[in-house]
């Protein structure tokens, strides 16, 4: 009977509990959902980007948060120079070797002896992006591509804010292509520069807004082109031998004709030498006989 009893009033209890709850559940539920939480957290100095690839899986494109490089600014007491690397790899799935365009958008601004680079290591090779060339390459660029257009949307979705370019920077668009052989995969090294001199308002700043990748097999009028291209090389670097050689033969050929042109031009030389040195000597026996031979005319008239 006992128990029974304290059955009964806990459930009385839990039931009193209930009703309290479905009474406050509207306001307590409305407070919840506009109480402040946490977003996702990122690391201080990560990287952050959106992709977005197309349906065949044949482009990829990569939008950028906060890829960007700066020096100081204002008067700098000391040599000033700073790196930022982003290293990203690729499964690549195909039966043949590839090859892979690395197309990079950004933007660069130099002040006084601020200076930027940009240098990309990929499929074994490394690449200095010549930024002036980048600068002339963009004015002729066109946007209006649906995998970036996509990536665009996320970026924007995401919050992302590298399109706040400072006034006086140039855009800049740069390709590199690469070649990753069969069951290879791709990695890629994108390495951003930037360094001043301690002079008034010297500064330098590069970012790199976004990276659109393609990819293609090698076919094989590609590897036959290669491979030609290999031949010529070859051939040419043969002929460029063999003509150094001839080249050689021909200028040793053409000192001996000059020597023995000149020797020719000397000999007449040398021999009106040879003369004038003879009929001096002649002259001066002749001049030494003269005294002997009056004196032996003195002789021969004193005996006389």
């Amino acid at each position: 009977m006992l128990r029974r009893s304290s059955t009964t009033g806990l459930a009385t209890l839990w039931m009193s509990t209930l009703s309290l709850f479905a009474v406050a559940g509207s306001p307590l539920m409305a407070d919840d959902a506009e109480a402040p939480k946490f977003g996702k957290t990122y690391p201080s100095d990560a990287i952050r980007f959106v992709t977005a690839t197309s349906e065949d899986r044949a482009a990829t494109t990569m939008l950028f948060d906060n890829f960007v490089l700066a020096t100081e600014t204002g008067r700098g007491q000391v040599v000033e120079a700073k790196t930022r690397t982003l290293t990203f790899g690729n499964v690549i799935e195909a039966k043949s070797d590839v090859s892979v365009n690395l197309d990079l958008r950004g933007f660069v601004s130099t002040v006084a002896n601020g200076s930027a680079a940009l240098i990309v290591m990929a499929g074994g090779e490394t690449t200095a992006v010549d930024l002036q060339k980048a600068i002339e390459s963009e004015k002729a660029i066109e946007e209006a591509d649906p995998v970036r257009k996509s990536a665009t949307e996320k970026a924007t979705a995401a919050g992302f804010t590298v399109s706040a370019q400072p006034k006086g920077s140039d855009d800049f668009y740069a390709r590199v292509p690469v070649k990753i052989a069969e069951g290879q995969p791709l990695q890629v090294t994108v390495v951003l520069i930037v360094d001043r001199q301690p002079t008034a308002d010297s500064q330098a700043l590069i970012t790199i807004d976004s990276i659109d990748l393609t990819v293609k097999a090698v076919t094989k009028s590609d590897k036959a082109e290669k491979k030609s291209a290999k031949s010529e090389k070859a051939t040419e670097k043969a002929t460029d031998k063999a003509d150094s050689k001839e080249t050689k033969e021909a200028k040793a050929e053409k000192k001996t004709e000059a020597r023995e042109a000149s020797a020719k031009k000397e000999q007449p030389a040398k021999k009106e030498a040879a003369d004038k040195d003879s009929e001096k000597a002649a002259a001066k026996a002749e001049k030494a006989d003269k005294p002997a031979k009056a004196e032996s005319t003195k002789t021969d008239s004193a005996k006389e």
